[in-house]
């Protein structure tokens, strides 16, 4: 544009339109800029709204009254209840009224069901974002650098419930408490129709509370953070070129409240407080990498931040306090390194020309074969910040004719 300080500025407008036979219509916007100041550094932005619709196996089949693998089973999590909010909790073993909140374990075992609750609605969000980038021609030649900082907000997620959310949605009655035990009618006339027993069971009259833990319309959310990365290549010329370069996620906000219930607690670190999203502190991919005439290696770095276990299996209990959700089992932070090298055939090769540009290649993921961090769960590890797999090697060839 030849203006001081706005070299290129755009906006773009978009719009989504998507109409559902069962969920109905719905209408979502975008509006993005770029501003680009000089050659190198630019600012940008958005904000847009967003729709899902809910997953056909979350429907469920409609001649089983909409559930989907609906089942129910013994449930042994560990978490307290506040006396006040659940007072049908007094009478529990070990709970009298004289106490403020109450620890239920192993020794004091209930049940949870898991299905569909209908009818689903769709979940909504609304998110913005502000960043800039920096391109390698503005400070230092081939280096980059781009940050974000992002807002989420999303509402009516679909998840299943644990304790956790239960306990924190207390208009909801999603758990029921049976002092004494409950009788084989209380047990019957809790489980859901079509639900079939997963597991053994105790006596009904050693069991204390129900959960309902089916999926349904229940999670919202409040996510910030900033994501970044970098990368910076640094040729030489006897030696080849070097690349240093990686990318980072922080979040720094992760609230969560439950439908029909404006209190927000924040989540941040505690893997487990809804059964969808993860919300561990810190990510990270860093690498370093070399390229020769006819070689290529790199070596990655994934770093997985330290969290806490706050599901109900976990030995340290889970507790809301001040609002923030504490407690949980501590989980190391986690790093494991990948290794990748290609060797590039030129004309000189023994095929000469007919397969120069062809390359044979390994891929080394998890080198030192490490371990997930240990999860206290049926597994060992959780699906969200640990691989079971170990030391996995692939080696290949790709032709170019």
């Amino acid at each position: 544009m030849d203006v001081p300080l706005v070299r290129k500025f755009s906006i773009d407008l978009a719009g989504r339109y998507d109409n559902y036979s069962d969920f109905g219509s719905t209408s979502n916007p975008k509006v993005a800029f770029d501003w680009e100041l000089f050659d190198g550094l630019k600012f940008r932005g958005n904000w847009a709204t967003s729709f899902v619709a809910p997953q056909l196996i979350q429907v469920g089949d409609p001649a089983r009254n909409h559930q989907s693998s609906s089942a129910y089973n013994l449930d042994t999590e560990s978490f307290t209840v506040p006396t006040a909010v659940f007072p049908s909790v007094i009478g529990l073993p070990g709970c009298t009224a004289a106490m403020a909140s109450c620890q239920i374990n192993a020794s004091i075992p209930g049940i949870a069901y898991q299905g569909n609750q209908v009818p689903l609605t769709p979940a909504t969000g609304k998110t913005w974002s502000l960043g800039f980038d920096i391109g390698s021609n503005f400070l230092i030649p081939g280096f980059t650098f781009t940050a974000t900082l992002f807002n989420n907000n999303m509402s009516n997620m679909l998840t299943s419930t644990h304790a956790a959310e239960a306990l924190a949605a207390p208009s909801l009655n999603m758990i029921q408490f049976f002092p004494g035990g409950m009788t084989q009618a209380q047990l019957d006339a809790a489980i859901p129709a079509f639900y079939t027993q997963s597991g053994s069971i105790p006596p009904a009259n050693q069991l204390y509370y129900v959960l309902n833990g089916n999926v349904k319309n229940f999670l919202f959310l409040d996510i910030q953070g900033v994501d970044a990365s970098f990368n910076y290549d640094i040729p030489t010329e006897t030696m080849g070129n070097f690349n240093v370069g990686g990318n980072v996620t922080q979040f720094t906000i992760f609230k969560q409240h439950a439908k029909f219930n404006p209190y927000k607690f924040s989540v941040l670190g505690a893997v487990g407080a809804n059964g969808t999203f993860a919300p561990i502190p810190t990510q990270a991919r860093f690498h370093v990498g070399w390229t020769g005439d006819q070689m290529d290696i790199t070596l990655f770095a994934s770093f997985m931040g330290g969290h806490h276990n706050a599901y109900g299996s976990s030995v340290v209990p889970v507790v809301n306090t001040g609002g923030k959700l504490q407690g949980g089992d501590i989980v190391k932070s986690n790093t494991v390194f990948d290794l990748h090298a290609a060797y590039t055939l030129s004309e000189d090769n023994w095929m000469g020309s007919t397969l120069a540009g062809s390359q044979f290649y390994i891929d080394i993921a998890n080198i030192f074969d490490k371990d997930p961090v240990f999860f206290n769960t049926g597994t060992g590890y959780d699906q969200f910040s640990g691989n079971p797999l170990g030391r996995i090697i692939s080696v290949g060839f790709r032709a170019t004719l």
